[in-house]
């Protein structure tokens, strides 16, 4: 005796027909002997694939590439034969045909951050929103280093922090649109190159009595290279090694995109004679400098100054904040903004 065929696949779902697709079912009842599979547009229940009989005992077909058109939905049903001349005949399963995502991933060949963060852009033919994406990162023998799981977003970004100085990675971006078809970006490959922060990040530690708990956040470091205008070197005093700006036309760009809640803090000295700016950030949004009175600091046309002081003769820190300057050396702390 024969009964109906179940667990037939597609079933509801979504499949690629630029790929291979097998069809799949379970036979019941008697053993199978032959199948036969039929395909039909869901619109008009026109035939549009017939496997004609195959004399097989195995519960699966391969639906070769192309014979479907994306973007359709359709049916399908089975026969399934236990001899040459009696079948029992299924009842129709839909499914969709739709085409894969496509991601791509550009990634810069040497990266000069200890943390970054990778964009990937998303497109697809028949306009499917994206469901779902992870990143994975490898280490040069593809072995996985972190998998961020599938985050739920159409903002497909990830930032990685701590990337290891001096050493080569992959990343790879996978997408799952809201079909459930997945595409991903292929690994690709960069290296890391950066001069290690000399700073350490501030820690917070913030008990939460309510739960047992202690909650540990640190900031997040990135070391900036800054572009030199003029004259300026490398040299060692009392806060360390720092920057010299050597006369009042020299200066050190950073020109990094960055959150507005920002910190940058850096050293530099001066010479005796130095009247200038001796730091810009970005496209001139941001100036500190010396007017050989006071210190001043100035922004989108806004100028404060703090209150008339001699020149450092060393190393002084300078931490930037967002619409606020920090001077500090061994005499004063002055706070600008």
């Amino acid at each position: 005796m024969q009964f109906l065929p179940s667990n037939m696949q597609p079933e509801f779902i979504s499949i690629d027909t630029t790929k291979d697709y097998v069809f799949t079912w379970q036979a019941n009842g008697d053993s199978q002997y032959a199948y036969q599979l039929y395909i039909y547009l869901n619109s008009d229940n026109s035939l549009v694939y017939d496997s004609t009989k195959v004399i097989s005992s195995t519960e699966s077909h391969t639906l070769p590439a192309e014979t479907l058109t994306n973007g359709v939905e359709y049916k399908w049903k089975l026969d399934v034969y236990k001899d040459d001349t009696n079948y029992i005949e299924s009842e129709y399963v839909l499914f969709k045909t739709n085409s894969v995502p496509q991601v791509t991933l550009t990634v810069p060949s040497t990266i000069n951050y200890q943390n970054y963060e990778f964009v990937a852009s998303y497109t697809h033919p028949e306009n499917i929103a994206p469901q779902k994406f992870k990143f994975i990162l490898y280490n040069n023998n593809d072995e996985i280093i972190i998998d961020t799981g599938y985050i739920y977003s159409y903002n497909i970004k990830y930032k990685f922090t701590g990337l290891q100085n001096n050493t080569t990675y992959k990343v790879e971006c996978i997408v799952v649109d809201q079909n459930n078809l997945s595409s991903t970006s292929g690994k690709q490959t960069f290296s890391v190159s950066y001069t290690v922060p000399d700073s350490i990040p501030d820690l917070n530690i913030t008990p939460d009595n309510a739960n047992g708990i202690i909650n540990i956040s640190w900031s997040d470091i990135i070391q900036l290279s800054g572009v030199s205008v003029g004259n300026y070197s490398f040299t060692t005093g009392k806060f360390g090694q720092g920057i010299y700006v050597e006369d009042n036309k020299s200066y050190i760009k950073f020109d990094y995109s960055e959150p507005s809640a920002f910190n940058l803090t850096f050293r530099v000295k001066l010479p005796n004679n130095f009247k200038g700016d001796f730091c810009v950030l970005g496209n001139d949004e941001f100036k500190i400098g010396y007017d050989g009175i006071r210190f001043y600091y100035e922004c989108l046309g806004f100028k404060a100054g703090s209150n008339p002081v001699s020149l450092p003769t060393d190393f002084f820190l300078v931490g930037v904040k967002h619409l606020k300057v920090i001077i500090k050396t061994n005499n004063y702390t002055e706070i600008i903004g």
